[in-house]
Formats: C-alpha cells, structure tokens, sequence
C-alpha cells in the first residue's frame, strides 16, 4: 500500500531484530526509514550495522545505569543516527514520563534532552510538549490566561487526620504518611486507590467572583469508572459519574463536573466515593476556570 501511493518515507518502521535481519529489510527500499529498538540486552548493536544505518535508536531504559543509556554510546549513536526516548510511562525511559514533565519538564522532558541527549521523543501530551519547548510554563498548561485558573492538587488535603481532613479505609498502599493513598501514578502525584465509603475534605482559595467551571484531572478505565459526591459549604451536593480515558494510570484526562457561582474567598468541600458504583480511579486535581 505506501509503495503504490509513494508513502513509504511517511512511515517509521522500528523494531528490534538481529542487525543483518535490519539491514536486510532496509535494503528492500531506499526510503525505509527505519529505527532500531535497544535496551539492555542488545546494547552493542551500535556501529555494528554494515553500510546503511538506521535513521534514529530507540533507547528504552528503566535504570540511569543501563548501557543503553551510558554517554558514550549515546555519543556514538548521534554520529550516524538520531535518539530517540519514549515519554509515555515509567520504565521506558526509567522516570522520565510526561506526568512527570506536567509538574516540572527537568523531571522529565528536559532531562532526556539535555542528560541522554534525545532529539526525538515520543509522548501522548503533544500539546504539551510543544508548549515547552516554545518557552511556555508547564504550571500553566492547559490553565486560563490572567489567573482565571485555580487548581488543587489531590494530594492537598485539609489538615486533620483521619475522621477530620479525610476518611480511609485501608493502610496507605503507597508508603507514604498519613492515611490517604497518595502515590506516584506513571509520574503524577495522585490519590489512588480509592475506596467505596472513603472522603477527603479540601478547600480553595478564589480571587474573584463569579461562575466557575469545576473540573477534576483523573485516569480511568471503565464507564463509568465510579461516582464522586462533592458536597459544598452551601449544603448543596453535586454527584458526578467518572468517565472512561482508557487507561487507569496512563490516561490522566480533565473531566469537567459542574458550573457553579462563587463569591471571592476561601471555600471548602468535601469529596466523597459513592457506594453504588465500584471506583477505578486515579484523581491528580481539580481545578476551577472562571467562566
């Protein structure tokens, strides 16, 4: 089909066979464009492939120690070819993830840039990814202009402990103190775990008044993937199905909840897991957009 349309240098082609399987196969079209796969057990294959060579590798690693990723190689691999790292969950490039690069890019996109030297990275936050490397800031990504966007971060609970700041109720499954299961989730820092019965209270500081748009940042893999009861300051409750972004912990997606008027000041609720609907969740933020 590519050749019959003229479409083969569209395409990438990546893999990880023996070199002579590889040259073999680019040998069939001198537009192949083809990038080979490296991880810790075929590391050497670098500078061994005879005449033409691959148009970028892809390191995958999960440990800064692996040969794949040592400088010297990478040194040799950008003589004839690119670098390319994949972003998109933990382990292929060790912690570097795009969650991680939302909260700060030297946790992730910087770091494969300028410590491993990658030219090509591959991410589902494309979006994002060019945001960064425009100069944008990361903190106020996918945020409204002129401070319209306030977000709380999941893991930003009232104080209190149990029975006052939050109700758990399984030990922490992250190892972290406290009650709440708040643990790193492909590189984002999220409430997990979740448990029919289970609530945590927060409060948000608003500049301004007037009708906000109330979001929550969640992964999940079902639909619905549970139900949240948020109940205001006001005695009002808002219920909310969880919908499906097709994964549980790689698929963070903002999901909008509710409009609501707000006058300025500080203003708490208290989230709540409902019963009727098992959870499968992971919950990063909420976050409030001045409409």
């Amino acid at each position: 089909m590519l050749r019959a349309t003229g479409t083969v240098d569209h395409g990438l082609f990546k893999g990880s066979p023996t070199v002579q399987e590889a040259a073999d196969f680019m040998a069939q079209d001198p537009e192949i464009l083809y990038m080979h796969i490296i991880k810790d057990e075929n590391a050497d294959v670098v500078g061994t492939f005879p005449g033409r060579q691959p148009v970028a590798y892809e390191v995958v690693f999960d440990q800064l120690t692996d040969p794949q990723v040592q400088p010297a190689l990478l040194d040799q691999i950008q003589q004839d070819s690119r670098v390319w790292i994949n972003t998109m969950w933990q382990d292929l490039a060790a912690t570097y993830t795009d969650e991680a690069s939302r909260r700060d890019p030297e946790l992730g996109w910087q770091a494969v840039v300028e410590e491993h030297d990658a030219s090509m990275i591959q991410t589902d936050e494309i979006e994002g990814l060019h945001h960064w490397r425009n100069g944008g800031d990361m903190s106020r990504w996918e945020a409204q202009p002129g401070g319209r966007t306030v977000r709380v971060q999941a893991e930003d609970h009232a104080p209190g402990g149990e029975g006052v700041g939050y109700h758990d109720l399984d030990p922490n499954t992250c190892g972290g103190e406290g009650g709440v299961d708040v643990c790193d989730v492909e590189g984002a820092i999220a409430v997990s775990s979740v448990r029919s019965g289970e609530w945590i209270k927060y409060a948000v500081e608003l500049p301004r008044s007037g009708d906000y748009q109330v979001s929550a940042r969640l992964a999940s893999n079902g639909a619905p993937a549970g139900r949240i009861a948020i109940d205001w300051a006001d005695g009002t409750t808002g219920r909310h199905d969880i919908g499906n972004t097709t994964h549980e912990t790689r698929a963070f997606d903002l999901q909008p909840l509710e409009t609501r008027h707000f006058e300025a000041g500080r203003h708490e609720f208290v989230v709540k897991v409902d019963d009727d609907v098992a959870p499968r969740f992971n919950l990063d933020l909420f976050q409030f957009d001045l409409r």
